[in-house]
């Protein structure tokens, strides 16, 4: 277990965002991981036809009946708690 302290002192002044900043870094990141991802996609596909099964998804045959009643039943049981559980611990208060 850690415990972490931290020693920074209080502002006098509010802080804030530079929300153009944080967009403009948003939007580069962005832009970059979609040019290499269709980089990694066009280099292989040139080497070899389209037709290649290094290009097709991961399953070979569709998942069973049984992943995807268990996924569903996982949402489905994930959705009503978040909606309509009230516990305690799940209020959060100013300490």
């Amino acid at each position: 277990m850690t415990l972490s302290v931290d020693h920074v002192l209080p502002s006098n002044s509010s802080d804030s965002w530079d929300l153009a900043e944080i967009f403009s870094y948003a939007v580069a990141c962005g832009i970059y991981l979609t040019a290499s991802t269709i980089a990694l996609v066009a280099l292989p596909s040139s080497r070899r036809p389209s037709s290649s099964p290094h290009m097709h998804g991961f399953f070979k045959e569709r998942p069973s009946v049984a992943l995807f009643a268990a996924f569903c039943a996982a949402q489905l049981v994930t959705t009503i708690i978040t909606a309509y559980v009230d516990w305690g611990f799940t209020h959060p208060r100013n300490l």
